[in-house]
């Protein structure tokens, strides 16, 4: 844990404004608290998914009307793959409204393919796990295909949370980004996170450093 308490202290020294310590790290208490926006507050909330297609996408996925209006893309990449394939990583930002915890976003892709975005908000605005299935937009009856959004690993999806903040000119969020990081790391022991979050922090505070 002291490899913890060494970045939680780097991004503690970064800020003059005394804060409330999220991260305990102790085994009973490094349980997330679940918390509820309260009704009618609107959070912002960041979150990844991944997918590969057999066709390259000519446009942009829609939203349905429920939530079209609450959902952007900030970034959208493609990717090639080895098996003649287009693998997709985006992130979304998502208006969201209290008064629920446990999300569903549902977006289409031409004529035949929908896909269902669940995951639950745990007073966080950096989501790293998502459930995502993909559904046939006309059979209801057929099963849906579960796309395991494990394959994409913690620290390729925190590098593009910063990405995403740098590109939207949202940097002042950097710093919770981290702080959510550590707790994330605290449940997962995920040590190629912390390495990556580890280096990011002390390479962004040796560079404002040198900036003064």
């Amino acid at each position: 844990m002291a490899s913890i308490t060494l970045v939680k202290e780097i991004i503690k020294a970064d800020s003059e404004e005394p804060k409330t310590e999220n991260v305990i790290e102790t085994e009973e208490s490094s349980k997330t608290v679940e918390t509820q926006t309260p009704t009618g507050e609107q959070k912002e909330i960041y979150l990844i998914i991944f997918y590969q297609r057999d066709e390259e996408e000519k446009k942009d996925f829609a939203f349905n009307e429920d939530c079209k209006n609450l959902v952007k893309t900030i970034i959208n990449k493609k990717i090639k793959t080895t098996n003649n394939k287009y693998a997709y990583k985006k992130v979304l930002k998502y208006k969201h409204v209290g008064g629920k915890k446990n999300v569903e976003l549902i977006f289409f892709i031409g004529e035949k393919e929908k896909y269902v975005i669940n995951f639950e908000i745990k007073g966080k605005i950096f989501i790293y796990d998502v459930e995502l299935k993909k559904y046939h937009k006309i059979l209801d009856n057929i099963p849906p295909d579960i796309i395991d959004q494990q394959t994409m690993e913690y620290k390729d999806k925190l590098d593009l949370f910063l990405e995403a903040l740098n590109q939207n000119i949202e940097e002042d969020k950097i710093k919770e980004l981290y702080q959510e990081t550590i707790e994330l790391y605290s449940l997962k022991s995920n040590y190629s996170l912390l390495i990556s979050l580890f280096t990011k922090v002390y390479v962004s505070n040796c560079l404002i450093y040198f900036m003064i």
